[in-house]
């Protein structure tokens, strides 16, 4: 069998290979996770008016803005903290890292319990029931396990 006959065996097999690898990773991909999922089934579980909806998505708008000025400290601590593999960092030092993100990311559990805290406090007392079976689906409403939330029960 000749060189080229043989290169050209070898280009095509890699090249079947490729294809069968991208096909194996583009269907093992994960779904897109529904951003508006958690936000249409809260809305729908409580059964909000347009006013509560109206003040339900300056909610959002806020906690958005107070989760994402926590991230990015977090995010510039981490860079802080992993360049200390790179500069030999001493240990109290990192420990010092790690304990400002332990605390920061206390913080943002607290404000996720604010916002539904004031979630809540847009209900009227019918649409508190409503809030109470919520509450219990809270945990895996914004888990990356879950992809569509299940309907409440009422």
């Amino acid at each position: 069998m000749s060189k080229i006959k043989l290169l050209t065996i070898a280009v095509i097999i890699l090249l079947l290979c490729n294809i069968g690898l991208m096909i194996f990773m583009h269907s093992m991909k994960s779904p897109h996770r529904n951003h508006d999922g958690p936000k249409k089934h809260i809305m729908e579980v409580l059964q909000l008016n347009d006013t509560q909806a109206n003040q339900f998505e300056e909610l959002i708008k806020q906690h958005q803005a107070n989760i994402k000025t926590e991230e990015n400290t977090m995010s510039d601590l981490k860079g802080q903290l992993y360049s200390g593999l790179v500069n030999e960092m001493n240990v109290e030092q990192h420990d010092s890292l790690v304990n400002e993100l332990g605390k920061i990311q206390s913080g943002i559990e607290r404000i996720h319990y604010k916002h539904f805290e004031d979630i809540r406090s847009l209900c009227n007392e019918e649409q508190q029931k409503n809030f109470n079976t919520l509450a219990n689906e809270l945990s895996t409403l914004f888990s990356n396990k879950m992809h569509s939330p299940e309907p409440a029960h009422k």
